[in-house]
């Protein structure tokens, strides 16, 4: 049985290349590990457009498609499944990711060129799928699969979480030397799940309704083996950890960096790595043992330069703090990029005027040649999120599940945010040229 991943991002202007995600990944080497022979696609990576993606796929005639789709790949997943099957594809098609995952049974009962969702974790549940197609095997007791039978759309129970992560195989490293080759670094993950709580966040939406651990970490050991393999493997010792949050509160985060810090120490590996992390978890003693052992570059959710915003968005910091954390890696000569989100569905004008503030603050305060700025315009609904939930009571929810939700942007920052978007979007070297010429005249 032949069987092809292939992840569904396309036309994205390349600057930092990146690989298939880990999930999708993750699923291709524990296939592989069982028995089958799997395929990596990326059509991001391949430059190649959707008819291309699918005459590829077709020529390659796999028993089994499964497609890793998220919110803003949605609509593009679908065009090329319906031109899959318009040019005769006949086999098995099936999603997994954040947005089957929360809208399976809407996707079966709208395109019928879908055979199969799969919630949650795809590992153990694909490799299942697989089996039952091998042996024509009923579907029903398979957890965490959503999928057609007959006029019937059929969803089974959830999956538990995969409880010891140490025991998956490390991700299929099929684009690595190409991303390298662009001059990105490969990305690897250390745990799952994250301890906060934001409001505009994915995550906790997509575990909401599975059994088992949400927070899991694989241990120090099974971390750097990775890393020391793919050290030895491409020769580049430089990683992102992907995780939302490598660190976690109290005593089982310092633990946790204490022993990864011990281990890299204890083999002697020469490499380095970038982090995401917490503002308030930002403290001077971990990060300079991070540093001690590789850290360059931590990115960090600041947000919002307002308490109102911090506040709509449930960090449960403040911008004082904000401020310390950067102080703090600054100090410590680390670089950092700092996320901030202009607008949410509330901002009044004062607000996102202030938020313009806090960035020219940040940019005049902070080493320009370690900080990167990362702003977006505006905040991005996903479904069954917090802010999601509060737009549909309010009944300020636009858009759809398929296409994305939305809102109406309060009406005395449209034009600013507009010309912003207008500006980043559209002409980004002329902005930061003309934002430069205006704040140094």
């Amino acid at each position: 049985m032949k069987i092809v991943l292939c992840d569904t991002a396309f036309n994205i202007k390349i600057e930092a290349p990146r690989e298939p995600p880990l999930g999708l990944s993750s699923i291709a080497s524990f296939l592989r590990l069982n028995g089958y022979i799997v395929k990596v696609l990326s059509p991001y990576l391949e430059g190649w457009h959707i008819s291309e993606t699918a005459r590829k796929i077709n020529k390659l005639n796999p028993d089994i498609i499964g497609f890793s789709i998220i919110d803003k790949n949605a609509v593009d997943a679908i065009k090329l499944i319906k031109k899959l099957r318009r040019i005769g594809y006949k086999g098995y098609i099936v999603l997994g990711g954040y947005w089957p995952s929360l809208n399976s049974y809407d996707i079966l009962k709208t395109f019928k060129e879908v055979d199969a969702c799969i919630r949650g974790e795809g590992e153990f549940t694909l490799l299942e799928l697989a089996e039952s197609l091998n042996s024509q095997k009923n579907f029903k007791d398979i957890l965490g699969l959503s999928f057609r039978d007959g006029s019937n759309i059929i969803e089974n129970e959830n999956r538990p979480l995969i409880e010891n992560l140490d025991k998956l195989p490390f991700p299929a490293r099929d684009y690595t030397a190409q991303v390298i080759k662009m001059g990105s670094a490969p990305a690897i993950y250390t745990g799952k799940g994250c301890h906060g709580s934001c409001s505009f966040c994915s995550i906790k939406a997509f575990y909401k309704e599975i059994p088992g651990e949400k927070i899991r970490t694989r241990t120090h050991k099974n971390i750097i083996d990775e890393m020391e393999s793919l050290v030895r493997n491409f020769s580049l010792p430089h990683f992102t950890i992907i995780d939302d949050n490598f660190i976690f509160p109290g005593k089982k985060g310092i633990e946790f960096v204490e022993s990864f810090r011990k281990e890299i120490l204890n083999r002697r590996l020469k490499l380095s790595f970038d982090l995401m992390c917490r503002v308030d978890l930002i403290e001077r003693e971990i990060f300079s043992k991070l540093k001690s052992v590789g850290l360059k570059r931590v990115f960090i959710g600041v947000e919002s330069g307002h308490e109102n915003g911090l506040k709509r968005f449930n960090k449960k910091i403040t911008v004082a703090k904000s401020i310390e954390a950067i102080n703090t890696l600054q100090n410590l000569e680390l670089e950092f990029t700092v996320a901030l989100i202009l607008s949410d569905p509330w901002t009044n004008y004062e607000e996102f005027e202030t938020n313009l503030k806090f960035m020219r603050k940040i940019r005049d305060s902070f080493d320009r040649n370690k900080l990167i700025l990362s702003v977006s315009p505006r905040i991005v609904v996903h479904k069954y999120t917090a802010i999601y939930e509060k737009l549909k009571e309010e009944g300020k929810l636009l858009g759809d599940w398929f296409k994305g939700y939305t809102y109406e942007i309060n009406n005395d920052i449209k034009l600013p945010l507009k010309i912003w978007e207008l500006f980043t979007q559209r002409w980004p070297k002329f902005f930061r040229s003309l934002v430069l010429k205006l704040q140094n005249s």
